[in-house]
Formats: structure tokens, C-alpha cells, sequence
């Protein structure tokens, strides 16, 4: 077990740079020549803002409507990032989501670094292993400023709790409105959950208590001043959407109710990390649940972060509208669950430690097969597939001679386990920034998507 003591020496040269590689990578990694599907709207919403001005909610065509899924907040972002280039294009519209990414990097880097620092670099390489996470950035979905705000609410309370210093604890409820004016009640409710999970483990009940009427209070008035924007913009019926869309219409929608879906296809999109995860805590259940008495340590905090992982899976298995971004603010929870095992100084997760080690070893050459194969599928096929085939083979050979020199020349050294990691997660968003995304954006113009071309340099 891992000694509970906190890092004396400054970590900000590792923070900075965790976020300054994963802002640049992820916003290189938006390069597209359109946007599709529903990320859409969000170009819309920033036209009409600098055509019609500022409003309650974003604006639709011409800005004749107001749209009533979301408020406000995304789109400011996204007006302000585009206001600093005086044009809209993929570059600037990325802005805000990469910020929020590469924040969410920074704060889970930051948790683990609680208790070792090799457990927080580690889990940022299994966030950026997670599937689901780059593509909801490079997809734009609002879901990944929930899954900042979460990771960011769990941070202050359990390094309060740790350091038994409460003098940040006063951003609580300012990140709480945050989300809730970015993604709506869900945006506050997440992240609220997530501390009161923290306090019911701990057995805090007093500040138990406390955070929940707070929470309590902010949702009411926070949704209330919501209603009441949207009452100002759009009247009586306008308001009726609104708490159809952001409320009502999650809990009771017209989908049916499928239980098994945040356990079967729902998590398939975090398959990596969620797979790692489930292993750690099987196989450190008796310690982790044996820790509900005991103040602090490596145990209690797999506990919390267990919690954390459950909370969000039940709760919105609740909910009938249900989709797999939902589910993002599990991400650093689960990256720190995996994480574990490279910080677990006995051998109970050699195996898995080995075959993970092996996917990401073979992962380059597995990609150049998968490019022979699309580029012979391509010669068959009405809609041929088109990725940047030349450059990511070429960038996939480099990988593989990395990993074979690091193989012969690097495996005796300390941190060698870290750098196949770590080459392990490059591969994968070369995968995704030069096949998987390029071949899914051209099917979908194939298909008649609903697109909008634009600049990515502004």
C-alpha cells in the first residue's frame, strides 16, 4: 500500500505541461474540414449571437427561435474564443472544449498526486486511452465541461479533507452554476452527487447536510433565473420548453427504459479504462470496503473513487434519455481506478498490467494492418473510405520502431512501463486523428449528415 502523504515539492512544471501538450494535441486533433450532425447547432448559435447580440438561451435560424436544450453558456464560450479571431471556424469553436479537456487532465493528474505523483501521470495516459473522451472533445460535446466541473468539485472537497484545510472550498458553488449555466441542471447535479458521495463515505453528516441544502438552494435558483430568462425570451410557451427539455423531458421521455444500457453498449465507449478499472476494484474489494472506518490512505481514496464511478452509473441509468456521453464525468474516476494497478507494489494485476503493456507494444502494427486493410477495402467498395492513410502509416512505422527500440535498449529502465504507455495513448489519438474521425466525417457526408464547412485556421 501507498504511504498517504502529500507531495511537498512544487508539482506546477508537470501541471503546466500536461496542459499546455494536451491542449495543443487535442486542438490539432479538431482539425476537420466540416462539422456534422448535431455539433451543428453550436455554429449556428454563434453566428446568430454576433448577428442578433446576447439572449437567454442561443438563437436558431436567423435567430427567429430560441433553442431550449441548453443555455447560454456554451455558446459565450464560444462567441468569446471566435471574438479573439473575429470569425468562426473549427480552431476557435475547439477553443473552450480543449481548455475543459486539458483541465480535466490537470485535475486528475492533480488527485492521484495526492498520494503519488506516479499514480496521477498515470491516469492521465488511461483518460487519454479512454475512447469516449477525445471523441467527445473532437465532437464537441457540452458533456465535457460536466466532466471538468466534477472532476474539479472532487478535487476541493477531498483535498480539504485530506490537507484539513477548507479555505478553496468557497469555489464549490460557484463551479456548481457554472455547469448548471453551460449544461443545464444535469451540469450542477453531477458534480453534486459526486461530493455527496464524498461526504456519505466519509460520514461528514454535518457537511453533508450543509452541501446538500446548498446544492438544493443553487438548483432551485439557478433553474429558476433559467425559467426566467427563458420567460423573457420567449414567453409562457417558450419557458414550457424549457423545463420539457432540461427536466421533465429527461426524466419522462419518449425513449424506453433501458437498465442494461450504461452497463452493456453505454460503457463499451470507455472500454480500455472502464475494463482496468472493474479489475482493480475486484481485485481490491476486501481492502476497499473495508475502509469505510478508516480516516484516510490508499484504500479509502479507491473507495471514493469507486463511489464516484457507481453514483454516476445509477443515477443516470434512472434517467430514460440516455446517451454514452452522459457518462463522461466517470472518466477520472475510472483513470485513477486503472491507474492503480502501476501503483500497486505487489504482482495481483501483473497479467492485466502485461496485456495492456502488449495492446499498446503491438497497437502501431495492428494500425498499419488495419491501413492495408481500408486501403483495400477501398478498391472493392461504392463509398471508399478516406482517411490520411500516407501519414499515419508513416507516423505508425515511426511508433513501432520506438517501441522496438524502447523494447531492446529501455526495458530495465524504471519508467519504462510509464513510456509503452504513454506511446500506447499517441498511437491511439494518431488512430483517431488520422483514420477513425477523417473516415467517420466523410461516411457521414456520404449519408447526407446535416454539415456545415469551415475554416480550421481562423
Amino acid at each position: 500500500m501507498i504511504d498517504n502523504t502529500i507531495n511537498k515539492k512544487s508539482d506546477l512544471p508537470i501541471v503546466v505541461a500536461i496542459f499546455c501538450i494536451s491542449f495543443i494535441v487535442l486542438l490539432l486533433g479538431q482539425y476537420t474540414p466540416a462539422i456534422t450532425g448535431y455539433a451543428t447547432r453550436f455554429v449556428t448559435f454563434t453566428h446568430n449571437m454576433f448577428s442578433h447580440g446576447f439572449s437567454y438561451f442561443p438563437l436558431m435560424a436567423h435567430g427567429t427561435w430560441a433553442y431550449p436544450d441548453y443555455p447560454i453558456g456554451n455558446t459565450v464560450l464560444i462567441y468569446s474564443a471566435s471574438g479573439l479571431f473575429a470569425k468562426v471556424s473549427v480552431f476557435s469553436i475547439g477553443i473552450p472544449y480543449c481548455i475543459a479537456a486539458a483541465l480535466t487532465l490537470v485535475m486528475t493528474y492533480k488527485l492521484g498526486a495526492l498520494h503519488d505523483r506516479k499514480w496521477g501521470l498515470y491516469a492521465t495516459l488511461f483518460t487519454l486511452l479512454t475512447w469516449k473522451f477525445t471523441e467527445s472533445v473532437h465532437f464537441l460535446a457540452v458533456d465535457v465541461y460536466v466532466m471538468f466541473v466534477t472532476v474539479f468539485c472532487f478535487y476541493l472537497v477531498y483535498s480539504a479533507g485530506l490537507k484539513h484545510k477548507q479555505r478553496w472550498l468557497w469555489l464549490l458553488p460557484i463551479m456548481l452554476l457554472i455547469g448548471l449555466f453551460i449544461r443545464g441542471p444535469i451540469g450542477l447535479l453531477m458534480p453534486a452527487g459526486v461530493v455527496f458521495s464524498y461526504y456519505a463515505v466519509e460520514k461528514r453528516w454535518k457537511a453533508l447536510t450543509i452541501f446538500s441544502l446548498l446544492a438544493g438552494f443553487l438548483l432551485v435558483a439557478g433553474f429558476s433565473l433559467l425559467l426566467l430568462g427563458a420567460y423573457a425570451q420567449g414567453g409562457v410557451a417558450f419557458m414550457q420548453q424549457v423545463l420539457s427539455a432540461e427536466a421533465i423531458g429527461r426524466l419522462h421521455s419518449h425513449h424506453s427504459f433501458r437498465a442494461y444500457f450504461y452497463f452493456s453498449n453505454g460503457l463499451s465507449n470507455y472500454l480500455i479504462t472502464v475494463l482496468f478499472a472493474v479489475i482493480v476494484i475486484i481485485k481490491k474489494r476486501r481492502d476497499i470496503f473495508q475502509s469505510f472506518d478508516k480516516t484516510a490512505g490508499t484504500a479509502k481514496f479507491l473507495l471514493h473513487l469507486t463511489a464516484w464511478f457507481l453514483l454516476i452509473i445509477v443515477a443516470l441509468t434512472l434517467v430514460r434519455d440516455k446517451k454514452a456521453r452522459y457518462l463522461l464525468s466517470i472518466v477520472p474516476a475510472i483513470s485513477l481506478l486503472a491507474a492503480y494497478m502501476f501503483i500497486e507494489p505487489g504482482n495481483i494485476f501483473q497479467r492485466a498490467k502485461q496485456f495492456l503493456l502488449s495492446f499498446c507494444s503491438l497497437l502501431p502494427l495492428l494500425a498499419l494492418i488495419s491501413i492495408a486493410i481500408f486501403i483495400g477495402y477501398n478498391h472493392f467498395a461504392k463509398i471508399a473510405l478516406q482517411g490520411y492513410f500516407g501519414i499515419a502509416a508513416f507516423s505508425f512505422i515511426i511508433l513501432y520502431i520506438a517501441n522496438i527500440l524502447l523494447w531492446h535498449y529501455g526495458k530495465q529502465h524504471p519508467n519504462y512501463q510509464f513510456m509503452v504507455l504513454l506511446l500506447g495513448a499517441f498511437g491511439l489519438l494518431i488512430f483517431n486523428f488520422l483514420l477513425y474521425y477523417p473516415i467517420e466525417l466523410h461516411l457521414h457526408l456520404a449519408k447526407g449528415a446535416s454539415h456545415m464547412f469551415l475554416p480550421y485556421w481562423p
